[in-house]
Parts: structure tokens; sequence; C-alpha cells
């Protein structure tokens, strides 16, 4: 599976400042955990570019073992702190045998990688008929802007693309949805239309990064919180969301009869 791979060497530093407290990180864990917990792997499940094992944490709060697979060493450290099993290698370095895994996840990872469908397709391999997929990424590419450039991003994903790059490894989908539906206004009129216009060219510092993250309060705090209930509702229920900044997609390796 070698691709190539792009990603800022310093972005988990910055994020294991604030993960605990953004209010985006903790909404993503509530919907990639009620997901799972709905679609549950058949076995332990390796987060590939785990980073600081913020997800896996979710993940472990709901009795599913996952496994951090971080070739980075600040988020390999920081994902050992929160006494998570890790592998500090890439994935496409592990000696994986053929049909053993009983489920992979990859949260905001497929975008950073070139080739993802060779990707796609040494999941299919290293998972057990039965095993399970779960991938997170960043929507629609209309949305692009100056950000994923600097976060090294080589695209958006719409769900049917997702459906269409897993079914084309082998999977058969079981689940997918959009979330952060309230963020598309915000983020299309601060990110992507400002870089349309050559407005924003460089990333936030991290000052700004960090009150983008903050946790809202007031007025702003009681229409947020209402928002994620809605969306959270919609997975619990296993319904899914029409649009949003972020898609997900569970799928599974058909069992052979």
């Amino acid at each position: 599976m070698a691709t190539k791979v792009s990603y800022p060497e310093s972005a988990h530093r910055v994020l294991a400042e604030l993960e605990e407290t953004s209010f985006w990180f903790n909404h993503r864990n509530d919907i990639i955990r009620t997901a799972a917990s709905r679609f549950p792997p058949a076995g332990r499940m390796y987060d590939v570019g785990g980073g600081n094992g913020f997800v896996s944490v979710a993940l472990r709060e709901a009795g599913i073992e996952a496994t951090v697979v971080e070739p980075g060493s600040d988020g390999a450290a920081t994902a050992r702190s929160r006494n998570l099993e890790v592998i500090e290698q890439p994935y496409q370095d592990l000696e994986i045998p053929p049909g053993s895994l009983g489920g992979i996840g990859a949260f905001d990872v497929i975008e950073h990688i070139e080739a993802d469908k060779a990707v796609m397709e040494g999941f299919f391999e290293d998972l057990m008929p039965g095993g399970r997929l779960y991938i997170a990424v960043p929507s629609f590419q209309w949305l692009w802007s100056s950000e994923d450039v600097i976060a090294g991003h080589f695209r958006r994903y719409t769900l049917p693309q997702l459906k269409q790059l897993t079914e084309g490894a082998g999977f058969t989908p079981l689940y997918e949805t959009y979330f952060f539906s309230f963020l598309v206004p915000p983020l299309f009129g601060l990110r992507t239309l400002p870089s349309l216009l050559g407005l924003r060219t460089t990333r936030s510092d991290p000052k700004t990064i960090a009150r983008e993250h903050a946790p809202p309060s007031g007025a702003v705090k009681k229409v947020l919180d209402s928002m994620m209930r809605y969306e959270l509702r919609r997975v619990i229920a296993g319904k899914s969301i029409p649009f949003g900044t972020s898609a997900l997609i569970i799928a599974e390796k058909p069992v052979l009869s």
C-alpha cells in the first residue's frame, strides 16, 4: 500500500491541547462512537492514523477496544498517555496476516492519502470476513479552501463517492451519514468563499484555532447543543443526516457462504 501521505508534522501537538474541550472533536466522537456501537467490529479495531488516540478513547468508553496505529511520535506519545495500545509505525509498513483484523477505523485520514483506492483494497485484504471498516472524511469538494491545502488534504468526499470507493474494494456498505450540518454555512462563508476570492491563503495561528474550537457559551451554546443533539438522535435511530461538513460510512467485508 505504498502511497503518498500528506499531513503537517506539528498537527498532533496542536490538537492535543484542545481536543478534550473542543465541541468539534467531542461531537465527532459522539457520532463515531454511537454509529460504531450499532455496527461493532468483529474483533479489536485498528485505529489507523489514530493520532492522539482521542477517537480510540471514545470507542473504549463504548466497549470497543482499539489499537492506535500512528507513525508520528507526538501523537503516539499522547495516545500512550491515555492508556491506549499503540503501534508507532505507518500502517502500510505493518506485516498483517491477510484476513486477520476484526475492524479498521480511519477517521479523517483517507483524505490525506493520495492513492485512496489502493489503501481501501489493502484494508479489505487485512480484514477478516465479517470485519468492518469505519471511515470519516471531510465532505463536499465545493467546500474546499486553503485550510484543506495547509492540512494536507488531497480531496473532500460525497457519500456516493465513499460508497463507490468501498464497494469498489469489495465492501458492503452498512450505514452512511453526513454530520456537522450546522457548520456548512459558516465553513463556506469563513473559509471557502474567502479562499476563492484570494483573501484567505494561510492557516490560522494557534490562538485562532484554539478560539474556533473553544467551548461556546450563552445563546450560542444552547443553539449548538440543540443542533448536536439533533444529529446524535438521528444516528442513534439509525437514520442519516442529509448534509454536513463531514461524512461517515461503515462497511463490511462479506462473509463467504
